[in-house]
């Protein structure tokens, strides 16, 4: 191996094959709070399957579009509050803020 690019490759194909990554992807999409867990809870699951598929292919509005849809009601309309109408009519950067901003555990 001589580049970057190569080591990467040879990594992912390891330790990454086709069908864990499809798996990972699959649960990324489809990803819903658990009745009864709380906003930061999910908010931390989430985190955790991302950061165990960084190569997930997934932009970040899509990301922020997959946790804001897989909510429950309450979260859903405690954003859209927050957000002063839409939730997702905000930037990625602005919606991962407030939701940072609201999960953060209170003194």
């Amino acid at each position: 191996m001589h580049t970057w690019d190569e080591l990467k490759t040879v990594f992912m194909k390891k330790f990454y094959p086709a069908a864990r990554t499809h798996l990972f992807v699959t649960a990324i999409s489809n990803f819903t709070q658990e009745s009864d867990e709380s906003l930061a809870a999910t908010y931390e699951r989430f985190k955790e399957l991302i950061r165990q598929c960084p190569h997930h292919g997934l932009s970040e509005s899509a990301l922020v579009r997959v946790f804001y849809q897989g909510l429950n009601l309450v979260h859903i309309h405690n954003l859209d509050m927050m957000a002063g109408g839409n939730f997702l009519d905000q930037t990625p950067q602005r919606c991962w803020e407030m939701i940072h901003k609201i999960t953060l555990p209170t003194v």
